[in-house]
């Protein structure tokens, strides 16, 4: 079993998988919020709705998003640790439809 919340972290924020590189938001989070990830106090710049993932840590372009222990796609460029991470930043390994963007496009 997963430790949900990992040590000294915010508790509107769920690890799904001691494995993964990203944080699940489970309670809406404001604006200009700070929020503490392990032993780093980060300021939000947007709000995140429920649902969504932050970076658990700092990933690298190429580097591949884990959630629940699985690759689910990989970053498109640096990923600073508490930013939200959605299609703007990743290449999604989950959803092949999201992939095929292109050929979708020329027929």
């Amino acid at each position: 079993m997963p430790n949900l919340t990992a040590s000294n972290t915010d508790k509107r924020l769920m690890l799904l998988d001691d494995d993964d590189n990203i944080l699940m938001v489970i309670q809406p989070l404001k604006k200009d919020e700070e929020i503490w990830l392990g032993q780093v106090k980060i300021k939000l710049e947007q709000d995140v709705k429920v649902g969504f993932k932050l970076a658990r840590k700092s990933i690298d372009k190429g580097a591949e998003i884990l959630k629940y222990g699985y690759v689910i796609g990989v970053a498109v460029n640096a990923i600073r640790q508490g930013e939200i991470i959605h299609f703007h930043n990743i290449a999604s390994t989950y959803m092949p439809s999201v992939l095929k963007t292109e050929q979708l496009e020329d027929k």
